[in-house]
């Protein structure tokens, strides 16, 4: 729904879609399971993920391996995108609900069912 409104990006719809699959493969797969090549799936979906946010060597040596920091920093960047998105929403909405009658004097609309302020 968020994709189709426009408030997410093609490439976080795109690695929201990805880190769903592989969280569902680790949760529910009944064997052993990694980011390696050896288990394909996985490491298709991991390698495809598009975007990423360099956390930095220590965190990077402490992943242990690149696929988990990979996984790591889409996650990270996918985190820091939606919260920009809620933070852009939020000034947007308080500045609509702030200036509504001044908006909707100006554009002849009424915003959330409220009207202009000389007809209130």
């Amino acid at each position: 729904m968020c994709s189709v409104l426009g408030i997410l990006t093609p490439d976080m719809t795109h690695d929201l879609h990805l880190m769903r699959k592989v969280r569902n493969k680790f949760a529910h797969e009944l064997r052993d399971t990694s980011f390696k090549s050896t288990d394909p799936p996985i490491a298709d979906w991991n390698n495809s993920l598009k975007m990423q946010f360099d956390l930095g060597d220590k965190i990077r040596d402490a992943m242990g391996s690149e696929d988990r920091y990979r996984f790591l920093s889409c996650m990270t960047a996918n985190t820091f995108g939606l919260i920009a998105v809620v933070m852009r929403n939020l000034i947007a909405s308080q500045y609509l609900t702030q200036y509504a009658d001044e908006i909707a004097e100006k554009t002849k609309v009424t915003l959330k069912g409220i009207k202009p302020a000389e007809v209130a």
